[in-house]
């Protein structure tokens, strides 16, 4: 009998994972007011029962005008639940409408 082929390992973080839950962060009334637009991607974790911890901002224009909206909203995103862990990479645009 042949030992069966080793399957390749899953990525350590995902990129196109998709929230079951997504909440959409609050427009910062200041960046609103002042016609900035911007995107923050973030790292976070998706537990065993699909809840989100350790968000991490790792790209953030510009600097610091959207990121406490979207860590808010991002720790109330839900997840399937498939009994694995794992990392997840979410990519989160501010764009006002014209």
């Amino acid at each position: 009998m042949e030992p069966e082929p080793e399957l390749p390992p899953l990525p350590s973080v995902f990129q196109d994972v998709k929230p079951v839950r997504k909440v959409k962060p609050k427009y910062p009334r200041e960046a609103e007011d002042k016609k900035i637009e911007g995107r923050v991607k973030v790292r976070l974790s998706v537990e065993l029962d699909g809840s989100v911890s350790n968000v991490e901002i790792l790209l953030s224009e510009p600097p610091g005008v959207f990121d406490e909206e979207v860590l808010k909203a991002v720790k109330q995103y839900q997840f399937k639940r498939d009994g694995t862990t794992y990392e997840a990479d979410q990519l989160i645009i501010f764009k006002l409408d014209p």
